[in-house]
């Protein structure tokens, strides 16, 4: 990776954790389901809505993806279709086309999960 890269990765690196602070901040109307490790609310300074999945790993942290309106009136209506949502997510860990931020770093360096794989 050359310094101009390098550079621009960290800048994004700041900009996110600045994110991931306003996220949990502004978080209105949660709801945890803690036994299966997320919770929701609105992001009311953004107007959207937001599932938290929690990643148990070494030191836990949260993964944040986009929900609609009615995916969050599940909480009440249809938990199972939330519990599977959450799951959804939380299986397509940052490819997930909701994916909006994660608290890790290692979210955000591609080369992390290549280093993990086992050679055959």
């Amino acid at each position: 990776m050359n310094a101009k890269n390098f550079r621009e990765n960290a800048l994004l690196l700041l900009q996110h954790r600045r994110v991931s602070y306003d996220i949990g901040k502004q978080l209105e109307d949660r709801k945890v389901r803690a036994e299966k490790y997320y919770e929701i609310g609105y992001d009311k300074e953004n107007g959207r809505y937001i599932l938290a999945v929690i990643i148990p790993w070494i030191c836990w942290y949260h993964r944040y993806y986009l929900i609609s309106k009615e995916e969050y009136e599940w909480y009440e209506t249809a938990p199972n279709m939330l519990d599977l949502l959450a799951d959804e997510c939380y299986q397509a860990n940052t490819l997930s086309e909701r994916f909006i931020h994660s608290d890790a770093e290692r979210d955000y360096n591609p080369d992390f999960y290549t280093k993990l794989k086992v050679s055959e």
